[in-house]
């Protein structure tokens, strides 16, 4: 989901009279792309109708779309979160994996630790012939 807000370059709070102003703006800027840009002014012109369908037609509606815009940000956050923590270099005391086993887990994945090296391993190593 974009956001309109920053799209109008007004913040989320802004009154409906303030919008309706962006919009404008907006509207002036797709008319004078019509022959040089086409497919840009009618992008522009879809955001312009998602702008009054979304921002411009009553308070419930509005409120709606912050609702939906706030879990989008959300997601958007704990992805961006998910996608650093994957690139963290991975150490035995990471206080951030809160485990050994999650430890374990993870050199395990890296190929750092293998069975043969812990005591189940050495102990299985014993029982073979």
């Amino acid at each position: 989901m974009h956001n309109l807000y920053k799209l109008l370059n007004v913040e989320r709070d802004a009154t409906v009279e303030t919008i309706a102003g962006a919009m404008e703006r907006l509207t002036r800027q797709a008319s004078a792309l019509a022959n040089t840009a086409p497919e840009r002014s009618q992008q522009m012109r879809e955001n312009i109708r998602e702008v009054r369908e979304f921002l411009l037609s009553g308070e419930e509606q509005r409120r709606r779309y912050d609702e939906q815009l706030q879990i989008s940000d959300e997601q958007d956050r704990a992805r961006a979160a998910a996608a650093a923590a994957a690139d963290r270099p991975i150490t035995l005391l990471d206080p951030e994996l809160g485990s050994v086993v999650s430890n374990a887990v993870q050199l395990i994945r890296a190929g750092l630790y293998t069975a043969k090296a812990s005591k189940i391993g050495k102990e299985l190593d014993q029982q073979q012939p």
